[in-house]
């Protein structure tokens, strides 16, 4: 993001959702299920943050459709969790 000259705002606030993804964020793109994704999920449900948790799924679902794009991941998670939330 930072090479492609997005705004320092932009950027912060990705690294602020991948925070929120902190369970699943470091595991390897490939390996992650939509189980865990959706535990992720509720877990910033339950306390509230009902918008914060549709945002989240929308930039989990960006990264897995860059991670299938370049070959790291055969599927995207965030679409079967697409109703939840």
């Amino acid at each position: 993001m930072e090479r492609e000259g997005r705004s320092p705002a932009t950027i912060k606030k990705a690294r602020w959702f991948l925070e929120l993804l902190d369970g699943i964020a470091k595991r390897p793109i490939a390996a992650i299920t939509p189980h865990e994704l959706l535990d992720v999920l509720k877990r910033v449900e339950r306390r509230g943050h009902h918008e914060t948790a549709l945002r989240l799924r929308s930039f989990a679902g960006r990264v897995f459709r860059y991670g299938f794009a370049t070959l790291r991941t055969e599927r995207n998670p965030a679409v079967s969790v697409r109703s939840l939330p």
